[in-house]
């Protein structure tokens, strides 16, 4: 949505991203919530990792975008706190409700891996 900033001496129109950001911290059973994990830990995973929130709201069909640089801005930074994803979140969904679905579709798909490697 546009946000118009008036000037004494012009009009100057400024675009705002209004994207959702998820940092693998959010979902991550290993952080406390004071460290920034957002849900219960039944929910979160250990350590997720950019690419597999990414895989996660493919299968959503959500566009997103990764930002593999990124950090998270609070406490002790570890490798699998690296990046984060911008996600357009569906018509009428929360942040926590994206949160908790990745959380649960992430489950889903760490124990399908394990038992297709057995």
């Amino acid at each position: 949505m546009p946000h118009i900033q008036l000037s004494p001496t012009k009009l100057v129109v400024m675009e705002f991203d209004t994207r959702t950001v998820v940092y693998p911290r959010y979902i991550n059973k290993n952080a406390s919530r004071s460290d920034g994990r957002r849900l219960g830990k039944g929910i979160c995973v250990a350590d997720p990792t950019v690419a597999e929130i990414k895989k996660t709201l493919d299968t959503m069909k959500l566009k997103c975008e990764t930002e593999p640089e990124a950090r998270y801005s609070r406490g002790v930074i570890h490798q699998h706190d690296m990046g984060r994803v911008k996600v357009e979140l569906a018509e009428g969904m929360t942040k926590v409700e994206l949160l908790r679905e990745i959380g649960t579709r992430l489950h889903k798909y760490r124990a399908d891996r394990t038992k297709n490697q057995k």
